[in-house]
Formats: C-alpha cells, sequence, structure tokens
C-alpha cells in the first residue's frame, strides 16, 4: 500500500475525520478534504485567528475505488463541474488540482458562459500549483492515521465561528455594497446564529457561494455604499475587518453580559460600526482595547 503524509487545515484538530454533509457542493463531492501541501494547508487554516494544521500518515488501500487527476485536463474540470453541479460519483478517494477561489470564478464564467473552455485554460495555466485529496466512503477514512497538529496557540472554538461570521457579514457587504448594519439587519438574528451554529461547516466552503446562499435568502439588494472603492489607502481583507469585529464583540458581550449575537447586533448598529470602516481613518487598525473603550463611551476619545 502506498504511504504519504497529508494535511488538513481548519481551526481546531481533527483527530477523529467524518464525512459532512453540507449544503454547499465541493470539487470532488461530499467528502473529508486534505492536502500532501503543507503551506496550502497553512493557507487554509490562516483563515482564523488560531490556524491548526491536522497531520495524518496515508496508507492508500488499492482494493478501494481511486481516481487521480494527475494534471488539470478537461477530463478534471468536467468531473469538477459535474460534483459542483451535485451529481454524485461512485469513489472512494479522489485526487487532484484544486479549483480555489479564483480558479472556481472562472469555471462559474465557463458554465455562465461568459468565458470559453480554451479561454479558461489560458486564465487557469498561471495560478500556483494546488493539492487535493478527498476522501469520499467511510472506508476510506480508514486510510488515516492521525499523527499531530500544528497551531499557532490554542483559542476557544466559538472565537473562531465569530471570526468567519464577522468576515462573512464584510464579504456580504462589499459584494451587494450595503453597510455592514444593513447587512446584519437583513439576515436578522436567526440566520446570523444559523451562520454563528455552522461556522465549521460554512468554513470549508467557498465564500462566494456561501455569500451568494445567504444574500438570495435574506433577499438583500444591491446598495451604494463602497467603501472599498472610495479607499485611498492599502484595502484591508474581509478578514481583516473579522477579526477587527471579532474582537470587539466578544468583549462587549463578556462586558454587557450578553448572548454573542445579542452583542453582534449591538455593534454593528452602533456608532462605532461606520468608523471602522471608514478604511482612510485609523479606527479599525486601532488596539482592541481602545475600540472597546470608544464602544462603552459612546464618541471617540
Amino acid at each position: 500500500m502506498a504511504k504519504m503524509t497529508v494535511y488538513h487545515g481548519g481551526y481546531t484538530a481533527v483527530e477523529h475525520p467524518q464525512i459532512r454533509i453540507g449544503r454547499n457542493t465541493k470539487d470532488f463531492g461530499t467528502g473529508f478534504y486534505c492536502t500532501v501541501i503543507k503551506e496550502q494547508a497553512q493557507r487554509w487554516a490562516r483563515r482564523y485567528d488560531v490556524g491548526i494544521v491536522s497531520i495524518y500518515e496515508v496508507r492508500l488501500n488499492m482494493a478501494l475505488k481511486i481516481k487521480e487527476f494527475k494534471d488539470m485536463t478537461d477530463e478534471w474540470l468536467d468531473f469538477i463541474i459535474e460534483c459542483r453541479s451535485g451529481k454524485t460519483h461512485g469513489y472512494d478517494i479522489v485526487i487532484g488540482a484544486m479549483a480555489d477561489d479564483q480558479i472556481y470564478n472562472y469555471i462559474s464564467d465557463y458554465i455562465d458562459g461568459v468565458i470559453t473552455r480554451e479561454q479558461f485554460w489560458v486564465l487557469a495555466k498561471f495560478k500556483y500549483p494546488t493539492h487535493q485529496i478527498n476522501f469520499c466512503t467511510e472506508e476510506s477514512l480508514k486510510c488515516l492515521e492521525y499523527r499531530m497538529k500544528d497551531n499557532r496557540g490554542r483559542e476557544y472554538s466559538k472565537d473562531n465561528d465569530l471570526f468567519f461570521t464577522c468576515s462573512l457579514i464584510d464579504y456580504i457587504a462589499r459584494k451587494t455594497r450595503n453597510t455592514r448594519a444593513d447587512v446584519v439587519n437583513a439576515l436578522g438574528k436567526k440566520r446570523l446564529e444559523k451562520i454563528y451554529d455552522l461556522a465549521d461547516v460554512y468554513h470549508s466552503d467557498n465564500i462566494e457561494r456561501v455569500s451568494d446562499d445567504f444574500i438570495r435568502e435574506a433577499d438583500i439588494e444591491s446598495g451604494n455604499f463602497d467603501n472599498v472603492k472610495d479607499c485611498s489607502y492599502s484595502i484591508p481583507s474581509h478578514w481583516d475587518i473579522g477579526k477587527v469585529y471579532k474582537r470587539l464583540i466578544k468583549e462587549v458581550a463578556k462586558k454587557s453580559g450578553i448572548e454573542t449575537i445579542d452583542a453582534l447586533i449591538e455593534v454593528y448598529n452602533s456608532f462605532i460600526s461606520p468608523k471602522i470602516d471608514d478604511y482612510n481613518s485609523s479606527m479599525y487598525y486601532e488596539n482592541p482595547s481602545y475600540l472597546s473603550e470608544c464602544y462603552f463611551e459612546n464618541k471617540v476619545i
């Protein structure tokens, strides 16, 4: 049996991998995704305040049905399109290149007829190498043997759920050109609780698709607020802003003695949210304790 080391990036160690069925489709269908490229797993993990890379030894059982795409080919592209459309396959393990956010956008453009197949390959061939191995069945999970985790510190997992929730809010706001308060109010408390509770599922999917689902579900219309376009300096990412809000919301929930989502709604609807979202000011990269003081004083101090 072939032996290799693979990595899984997330915000918690996964000693006992499971196959989770989410509402969003993935490149190689439902399964537990890993990679042989440690740096790629670290990139997956860096989406969270404390990223953790789980490390496994794999002994492939050659009796299993294994499909390997050695290159990004037309067969690979067609397979991903079928899986993304919800079609199932009969393989236990699928190995090949990953359609990251940018490649996925190219695939979407190809499916929608915006670009041709030839144009897709011109765009895709310049992307850096990626790799993923999807363990698609319970039998395939038996090939994995957990070894250790590689992390940069510890943090309560719900902190990362809050971080993802805030980052998704910012992503939706940028996509729809709305204020963050408008997005929060449009989503409403029940949807926000759903995102927060299921963040460990949503985080492993493409944020573009997750955002589209909630935009449609909450019927969020396009606005005319564009703090990214108006920014004259370096633009922070939605992950950067997610961290800012997460830290402030944690502090507000703790000091006010209220639930996390209630604190989230209050923070985004407070005076400080437009201040944080003005990327031409210094507010978004101020010390977390300073932001907390401003919030409770109800003014910039």
